[in-house]
C-alpha cells in the first residue's frame, strides 16, 4: 500500500515537458520560484528552481517526503535532469505570498486576534516537527506563506516553507518563533515589525502598566497575555505544545483579545503644523469660489469668508479629537467594551465538513481492494482548494486545540460525535490499524483526506478523470501494470501488481476509464451497505498484521530506513496518548475511592455517649487492681499516656500504685476496666 512519500514522483526529464512557466513569484538566496501550470491536471503549482550545489545530497527533498501536515507546504513532483545543473520542485501554490507582504499590503492593520490565529497555525506545524524530533532551523516571517491573498487572516491558512540546509534536529525553533510573534504584534498597528523595541508607556489609566512596543513614535499596545507568551518564548525549555496551551490563545477563542478598529496617527512635525496654519490663514481670505480676493471685498464675501474660517476651525478641532480618540482606542487592552469573537472557522481556515458518513467510508477504505486505496490516495493528493478546505478544517478540528498532526483513537472517540457522527464503533482501533500505512493505528493528513472525500465525490466529479490521468503515466487511455509500478515500485513487485489488478477487476487486463469508474461505483454501494446495516467487528488482514509487526520492531530499535522516523514518531504519539489515558483512569479511580470513603464516613452512625462512671464502682475497681498487683501473682502492664477530653493535660496512670479517683477521667476508666478484664481472664 502506498503512502504520501510514494505520491511524490521523481523524474529525470526536463520540467518543460510537464509544466508551462508563467511568471516569477520571487527569488531567494539559493533559488527562484515561478508559477507554472501542469499539462496533465491543469493545476497551478509553484516551481522552486535551485542549484544542486546548494543541496548536493538532496536533504530538502528527502525531508519534505516525510512531512504530511495541513500547515506545511506540500511537495508534488521533482525534476532532476542529468544534463542540467538545477533541480525543480513542484510545490503547492500560495497566492497570499510571504507574511510581511500579506500583512502590509492586503489587510493593514492586523488585529491581535488575527495574529493569534496565524501564530496558532504556525505552532501546530512546529509541534508536528517536534513530535518527529525534527526542526526547521530558519523560522522567520519570510518563510511563512499565506494560502490566499483575497481572504482575511481569520479565513486564511498559514504554510511553513523552506526546509533547506538549516533544517535538522539541533537548531531550536521556539526563540525564532517569538520573533515572528513580535513582528505580528508590530503589524497590528501597521508598523514594519522588524526593528521593534520594548518601551515604557507612562500614560495614566487602565493602560499604565501595559506592555508596549514603539517604533518611530508609534505606540503599539498588546494584551498582558500576549506579553507573557512573548517572554516565555525566550525560555530554554519552552516547547510548541506548551505555547499552544497558553492563555493568550484561549482568550482569543473566547473573544477577550482586543480587536482594534482604528490605527493611531503619528504626531505632525513642526513644518507640517506651520503649513497647516498658513493654509488656514489663506483659506480665511478666500472667497466662495476658492480664488484669493484682490483689494477690498464686499460684505457678503467677507461674511462668507468668516463662515468658511469658522468651519475650518471646527473641522480641525474634530480631526484632533478623532485622532486622540483613535490613539486611545488603539492603546486600550482588556477593558475594551466591544470584544468581538473570532469566527469559529477562522482557526482552521474555513468551515469544516459534516462527518456523518466518516465511519462507513472508513470501513469501505479498509474492506476494499488495494487498488481502491491507491486510487483514493492519488485523488486526495489532487484535490482542488474548494473541496480541500472543509476537509482540512475537519482534520484540524479532530486533531484538537493542541495538534500533533495525526488522528488517534482518542481524537476520533472524543470529537467525532461533536461533528455529526452519531456513534463511534468499538472496533475503531482495529479500523485505524487497517487503514494506517505504517501499522501504528493513527491517520495521517493525506490518508484522512482519502477516506473523508468519499468514492461518490471522486466518481461524480472531474476529480475522477484527473485521478485517472495521473495514474495513466504513459497516456495510452488505460492503467496498466507498468503505470502502477511508477507509484508502487517500492512496496510491490510486478506479479503483486498483476494480482492487484486481478483482485479489483477479475482479470489482469489494463484498466480503462469505464472500469476505473466502475470500481468507484462498487465502493459507493459498499459504503451505503455499511451505513445501513450493522456489521461485526473488523478482523485485521494479514497485510495489516505484517505492518503492525514492522511498526513494533522498528520502535524497539530495529531500523527500517524508508519509514523508520515516521513510525517512531507515530509510536511515540500513541504511547503518549496511552500514558495520558492511563493517568486519567488512575485519577478517576482515586477520586472514586475518595468519594466512597467519604460516603461511608457520612453513613456511619454517631457513637452514643457512655454514662458517667459511678465513683463507688471506680474506687472499688482501683482498690482491687492495687491489691492484685501487690500480691505479685500476675503483673498488670503499664497503660499508655492518655489525654483528657476537656484539655491538653496528660495523665499517666500506673496500675501498680494507687491512684486518685478525682483525677481519673472516663477514657482512663475505660483503660482500667480493660486491664481488669485481661487480669480476670489470665486468672
Amino acid at each position: 500500500m502506498i503512502c504520501r512519500a510514494h505520491l511524490v514522483l521523481r523524474f529525470s526529464k526536463p520540467v518543460s515537458n510537464a509544466y508551462t512557466f508563467e511568471r516569477s513569484l520571487g527569488q531567494g538566496g539559493i533559488g527562484q520560484v515561478v508559477q507554472a501550470t501542469c499539462h496533465r491536471s491543469n493545476a497551478k503549482r509553484a516551481i522552486k528552481i535551485m542549484s544542486r550545489k546548494s543541496d548536493p545530497s538532496g536533504f530538502e527533498i528527502s525531508l519534505m517526503l516525510k512531512l504530511d501536515h495541513p500547515n506545511i507546504l506540500r511537495l508534488f513532483e521533482t525534476f532532476e535532469e542529468p544534463a542540467c545543473s538545477h533541480t525543480y520542485l513542484a510545490m503547492e501554490l500560495c497566492r497570499g505570498g510571504p507574511l510581511p507582504n500579506y500583512a502590509k499590503e492586503f489587510f493593514p492593520p492586523l488585529e491581535e486576534a488575527a495574529a493569534a490565529v496565524i501564530l496558532w497555525q504556525l505552532l501546530g506545524a512546529l509541534c508536528y516537527l517536534q513530535m518527529q524530533s525534527l526542526s526547521h532551523g530558519d523560522i522567520c516571517p519570510a518563510n511563512v506563506l499565506m494560502l490566499h491573498f483575497d481572504k482575511p487572516p481569520e479565513q486564511n491558512v498559514t504554510k511553513l516553507i523552506d526546509f533547506g540546509a538549516f533544517a535538522g534536529s539541533r537548531t531550536p525553533d521556539i526563540p525564532s518563533t517569538g520573533l515572528v510573534m513580535r513582528a505580528l504584534l508590530g503589524w497590528c498597528c501597521g508598523t514594519k515589525g522588524s526593528s521593534l523595541r520594548e518601551a515604557n508607556h507612562t500614560s495614566k489609566g487602565p493602560v499604565a502598566d501595559a506592555f508596549v512596543y514603539s517604533e518611530g513614535g508609534v505606540a503599539v499596545a498588546i494584551s498582558r497575555a500576549a506579553s507573557d507568551l512573548l517572554n516565555r518564548f525566550a525560555g530554554a525549555e519552552f516547547t510548541a505544545e506548551r505555547a499552544l496551551k497558553h492563555k493568550w490563545f484561549m482568550q482569543a477563542r473566547r473573544g477577550e483579545v482586543p480587536r482594534r478598529k482604528a490605527r493611531p496617527r503619528r504626531s505632525p512635525k513642526k513644518d507640517e503644523k506651520e503649513e497647516g496654519k498658513a493654509d488656514r490663514r489663506e483659506g480665511k481670505a478666500r472667497g466662495a469660489g476658492g480664488e484669493p480676493s484682490e483689494g477690498k471685498v464686499d460684505k457678503k464675501s467677507l461674511k462668507r469668508a468668516q463662515s468658511t474660517g469658522q468651519l475650518l476651525k471646527e473641522s480641525d478641532a474634530k480631526d484632533r479629537k478623532e485622532s486622540k480618540d483613535a490613539t486611545k482606542l488603539a492603546l486600550r487592552l482588556e477593558t475594551s467594551p466591544s470584544k468581538t469573537r473570532v469566527a469559529p472557522g477562522g482557526w482552521w481556515g474555513g468551515a469544516s465538513v459534516n462527518m456523518l458518513n466518516f465511519i462507513p467510508r472508513l470501513r469501505t477504505f479498509c474492506a476494499g481492494p488495494s487498488l481502491l486505496r491507491t486510487m483514493l490516495l492519488v485523488a486526495a493528493d489532487a484535490l482542488d482548494e474548494e473541496i480541500l478546505s472543509p476537509l482540512r478544517a475537519a482534520f484540524q478540528r479532530l486533531d484538537g486545540w493542541c495538534p500533533d498532526g495525526v488522528l488517534t483513537v482518542d481524537d476520533l472517540k472524543h470529537r467525532l460525535p461533536k461533528m455529526g457522527c452519531k456513534e463511534v464503533p468499538g472496533d475503531i482501533d482495529r479500523l485505524l490499524l487497517e487503514a494506517d500505512i505504517d501499522g501504528v493505528g493513527v491517520l495521517d493528513f493525506t490518508t484522512f483526506l482519502a477516506i473523508a472525500v468519499g468514492t461518490q465525490e471522486v466518481a461524480s466529479t472531474d476529480l475522477g478523470v484527473r485521478t485517472f490521468k495521473i495514474l495513466d503515466r504513459d497516456q495510452d487511455g488505460a492503467i496498466s501494470v507498468n503505470d502502477l509500478e511508477v507509484f508502487m515500485n517500492k512496496v510491490a513487485k510486478l506479479e503483486d501488481l498483476a494480482a492487484l489488478l486481478k483482485d479489483a477487476l477479475g482479470n489482469s487486463k489494463p484498466l480503462n476509464l469505464a472500469g476505473f469508474l466502475g470500481i468507484l461505483t462498487k465502493a459507493t454501494k459498499m459504503e451505503l451497505e455499511f451505513a445501513q446495516k450493522a456489521h461485526p467487528e473488523h478482523r485485521l488482514s494479514p497485510a495489516a498484521l505484517e505492518r503492525l509487526n514492522l511498526a513494533l520492531t522498528t520502535s524497539e530499535g530495529l531500523t527500517h530506513p524508508p519509514r523508520c522516523d515516521a513510525i517512531k514518531a507515530k509510536r511515540r504519539i500513541v504511547d503518549m496518548a496511552a500514558e495520558k489515558r492511563r493517568k486519567e483512569q488512575e485519577e478517576k479511580r482515586r477520586k472514586a475511592e475518595k468519594r466512597a470513603k467519604s460516603r461511608r464516613r457520612k453513613e456511619r452512625k454517631p457513637v452514643q455517649d457512655e454514662p458517667d462512671a459511678d465513683p463507688l464502682t471506680l474506687s472499688l475497681l482501683v482498690e482491687s487492681s492495687s491489691d492484685s498487683s501487690e500480691s505479685g501473682s500476675c503483673p498488670i502492664p503499664e497503660t499508655a499516656r492518655d489525654r483528657t477530653d476537656t484539655g491538653d493535660t496528660a495523665h499517666t496512670v500506673d496500675t501498680v500504685g494507687s491512684i486518685d479517683s478525682a483525677a481519673v477521667t472516663f477514657p482512663v476508666f475505660q483503660q482500667l476496666l480493660h486491664d481488669h478484664q485481661r487480669l480476670l481472664v489470665s486468672l
